[in-house]
Order: C-alpha cells, then sequence, then structure tokens
C-alpha cells in the first residue's frame, strides 16, 4: 500500500545519498569530501529539511513496500539508520 508519505520517493533517497547517480561528474575523490562533510554533520540541515518526514514515517513501518525493491531497501535502510544521525544528532533519546 503507498503512502503519501512517499514524497520524496526512494529515489530521492538514493539521489541524496549517492549523489554520483545523478551527476556523472563526480568522481572518486568527489565522492571521499562528500563523504566526509556529510559523516560530520556538513549535510544535517538539508536532511532535517528533506528527509525528517520519510525518516519518521519509515520509522512507524509505513515504507515497508519500498523493501520489494533492491534500491527501495537499500533507500529503507539510509532512511532508518543514516538519516536519524543526522536529525536527532547531539539530542538525548
Amino acid at each position: 500500500m503507498t503512502s503519501a508519505i512517499d514524497i520524496p520517493e526512494w529515489n530521492a533517497v538514493l539521489d541524496f545519498w549517492f549523489p554520483e547517480r545523478c551527476r556523472p561528474d563526480f568522481d572518486v575523490r568527489s565522492h571521499q569530501e562528500y563523504w566526509v562533510w556529510r559523516m560530520r554533520g556538513g549535510a544535517d540541515e538539508e536532511i532535517v529539511a528533506r528527509f525528517t518526514e520519510t525518516a519518521e514515517a519509515a520509522a512507524r513501518d509505513e515504507l515497508g513496500h519500498w523493501a520489494d525493491d533492491p534500491h527501495g531497501r537499500l533507500a529503507l535502510i539510509i532512511a532508518l539508520d543514516q538519516f536519524p544521525r543526522s536529525i536527532w544528532r547531539d539530542r538525548p533519546t
């Protein structure tokens, strides 16, 4: 069952997490720099703005249908494991 929460769709998650998917000029060095920047909190604002609703919907198991597709499953893992690190960074659990 598809929910209105599907925006952004899993492709938006993957395009954000793996920018080389939509930017062929994104070389290995650029990817490494982006990865380090993102892991240190550089992308937190964008993740909060774009993907908080997605992460919350995933946590409520509203996006389980994403797991039916291998790419959707990867996006679901990112939404459940990586985005919360940015969304709730430095907040007590």
